[in-house]
């Protein structure tokens, strides 16, 4: 039976239709919520017709782009200061951030340690180099600096320390042999054929909450939808799993 002409028709409009509101979203995220995002976008796309764009880097790096322009329609920050200066600035989409998870900070070897109920005291216990993020550019590596300062050992231990630019050229520091012990985002921990030898996840108490917020950048229905995925059942189920606190 012949194909009907009208219904032909129908048939291309419907698919331009479609095409149309497809888009890709390019969105900036965290080096340390890289894996997390990795799976969410996956899930994401196998139930829409948007696709996700991943740029990785530290929330410190992102912000220098996105003041120079850089074409981001989504950022995932590392911290929530970052987010706020870019809103005060007005680059930012007016009442569309939001926290989507609180970070946890773990320190980690390759090596194992004897004494496991050390903690923090391996560090003055043990000789070698500390990997941590920078302070100024990244906010584990101020969740590092405030828990050293609290246990009493920032001043002793900085000629030990390796600066990295963010978490994950910290754990790139500890896993390559080049820094006996890390500060790393406790998501690492779930890297697959990653084993660390000695971990220890610091407590909340020793820093301020590590709050990790997003915002929308270009306004678009394609973003908000990705930011609902976030935020609701799904999102949340992976997101738990890396080891991070909702808000």
């Amino acid at each position: 039976m012949p194909f009907p002409a009208y219904n032909f028709l129908f048939y291309i409009l419907v698919l331009c239709v479609g095409q149309a509101d497809a888009a890709e979203l390019r969105v900036a995220v965290a080096s340390n919520f890289y894996l997390p995002m990795q799976q969410i976008v996956s899930a994401y796309e196998q139930q829409s017709d948007n696709t996700i764009k991943l740029s990785i880097g530290s929330s410190g790096k992102h912000y220098a782009q996105l003041q120079n322009g850089a074409p981001f329609d989504m950022l995932f920050s590392a911290d929530s200061n970052t987010v706020y200066l870019l809103e005060q600035q007005e680059l930012v989409i007016p009442g569309t951030r939001f926290t989507y998870a609180i970070g946890r900070l773990a320190l980690v070897s390759m090596e194992r340690e004897n004494d496991t109920e050390a903690k923090l005291g391996v560090l003055a216990q043990r000789a070698g180099r500390i990997a941590i993020a920078n302070p100024m550019l990244a906010p584990y590596g101020r969740a590092t600096q405030q828990t050293l300062q609290q246990a009493g050992l920032w001043a002793q231990l900085q000629p030990r320390l390796v600066i990295g630019e963010n978490a994950s050229q910290a754990l790139q520091f500890v896993a390559s042999r080049n820094a006996r012990f890390g500060f790393v985002a406790a998501s690492y921990l779930s890297m697959p054929k990653l084993s660390f030898a000695f971990v220890w996840l610091v407590p909340d108490w020793m820093h301020e909450p590590i709050v990790q917020q997003a915002a929308i950048l270009q306004d678009s229905p394609a973003a908000r939808d990705f930011a609902q995925f976030i935020v609701g059942e799904s999102g949340a189920a992976v997101i738990t799993s890396y080891g991070y606190h909702l808000p």
